[in-house]
């Protein structure tokens, strides 16, 4: 019930909001009024994100990502990714669609992407990229003991890169750039 009264005056709020003196950066002695502002700035705010923070891609297999856009045209610009995608991975600069048949396992690395056109420039959130060898290959084991670990240090993952580490954490083994 609470949320739906937070939602409910941060709607009203929005909707009472002046967008003729819309300026979040401005300060004056009007809180309630820059209050508004400041809120309508972080709705409206463009953005740009991928479906998950972890985009896993498997060996010989195509697979596609595409961004999520908010508040952003897509007239006349372009995306570009950091660091450059390799192993048979392109971005499409049109669309800033991720894709590609990659042909070789590869840990966990992190990527950015950039949109910029003559109206907006978004910068995604960090994002990984991770190349399993086969279909689930990299995911760490949540119940149970994982085969060749011992109860007190039970949780890998099969990734054939290389040779399984046994932790005593899930989180130990999902931070392991050759599992997820």
């Amino acid at each position: 019930m609470k949320r739906i009264l937070l939602i409910t005056y941060f709607v009203i709020i929005i909707l009472n909001c002046d967008p003729k003196k819309f300026n979040p950066y401005e300060t004056d002695n009007d809180e309630d009024e820059n209050f508004k502002n400041l809120i309508l700035f972080l709705a409206l705010r463009p953005s740009l994100t991928y479906e998950k923070t972890l985009l896993v891609f498997k060996k010989n297999i195509n697979t596609s990502y595409s961004p999520v856009l908010k508040n952003v045209s897509l007239t006349g610009g372009s995306f570009a990714i950091s660091p450059n995608l390799s192993n048979s991975l392109s971005l499409n600069v049109s669309t800033g669609t991720i894709s590609g048949t990659p042909t070789l396992s590869q840990i966990k690395s992190v990527y950015i992407v950039d949109y910029i056109n003559q109206e907006t420039q978004i910068q995604s959130n960090p994002f990984r990229i991770f190349i399993e060898e086969t279909e689930g290959s990299g995911a760490c084991n949540t119940t149970g003991v994982f085969s060749g670990c011992d109860s007190k240090r039970p949780f890998s993952c099969s990734n054939a890169i290389r040779p399984a580490n046994c932790y005593f954490k899930v989180s130990d083994c999902q931070n392991d750039v050759y599992c997820y």
